[in-house]
């Protein structure tokens, strides 16, 4: 009887050390890899095309462009605060994957990073403050004229200055810009007019002196020429462009600021 007892105890023993064993081995596998996303550079604060609401979840056209993109190419990503003038340094770093926006490079054959056409083109304006700016265009001579580097609004400041007598500076973004002419340092600014609507909604006292007539601010892609990143991109772009899911973002993205 005690040999019974025994013989039981020892296989309830081996039982539950067996059951701990294999619990074990299942908390210990390794958790499986997330899942690589691809890192988009984008200038903050510039809606409509990229801003956070209060809640701090990302909007604007940039984003629903990508989300079209990205269930298109079957990739996950993220936005990276990239400003254009840092956006060269940072893909060849191989610190983003792309650039998304307006980026201005000149750009050969033998450079790393690659630029198709726009996937969109706004208008462009030439405005200064209401209260103390310039009455008009006539009198931009000796003035200087705020843009955003690497930006078809760069071009538009310099050609109006050339024209007009006065003289072009360029800043890192568009906030910097906006901030020296309010400040009394510029007396004009170029400025996208998708950006200046959203700029007058929220309160900025601003006159209109002109509109360009030919040059209008192109929104791109750059991105490294042989990355897997390129062929996804430009296919997916592609894709949405032929059954005009691009122009139904656009044109979502235009009532905004209508």
């Amino acid at each position: 009887m005690k040999k019974t007892w025994r013989y039981l105890l020892i296989l309830c023993i081996g039982i539950l050390f067996a059951g701990c064993t294999q619990q074990s081995h299942e908390k210990q596998e390794p958790p499986k890899k997330e899942e690589a996303k691809m890192i988009i550079g984008v200038a903050k604060n510039n809606a409509p095309y990229y801003s956070t609401d209060t809640a701090g979840n990302p909007e604007g056209l940039y984003v629903e462009l990508m989300n079209a993109l990205s269930e298109r190419g079957d990739f996950a990503f993220e936005f990276l605060d990239v400003s254009p003038v840092q956006a060269k340094e940072m893909i060849t770093q191989g610190k983003c994957d792309a650039f998304l926006g307006v980026c201005e490079l000149e750009l050969d054959e033998r450079e790393e990073l690659l630029q198709r056409g726009a996937f969109y083109s706004s208008p462009l304006y030439l405005v200064t403050p209401k209260a103390g700016g310039l009455k008009d265009a006539d009198e931009l001579r000796d003035r200087k004229i705020a843009a955003t580097a690497l930006s078809s609004a760069e071009e538009y400041a310099r050609k109006t200055a050339i024209r007009h007598g006065g003289d072009a500076v360029t800043f890192q973004d568009e906030e910097t810009a906006l901030l020296d002419m309010e400040g009394g340092y510029s007396q004009a600014m170029a400025i996208d007019g998708n950006r200046l609507s959203v700029l007058i909604q929220n309160g900025k006292k601003l006159r209109v002196l002109k509109k360009s007539e030919k040059i209008l601010e192109k929104h791109r892609i750059t991105v490294l020429s042989d990355s897997e990143s390129a062929g996804i991109l430009w296919n997916s772009l592609k894709e949405i462009k032929k059954d005009k899911t691009l122009d139904e973002l656009v044109l979502a993205m235009q009532e905004t600021v209508e």
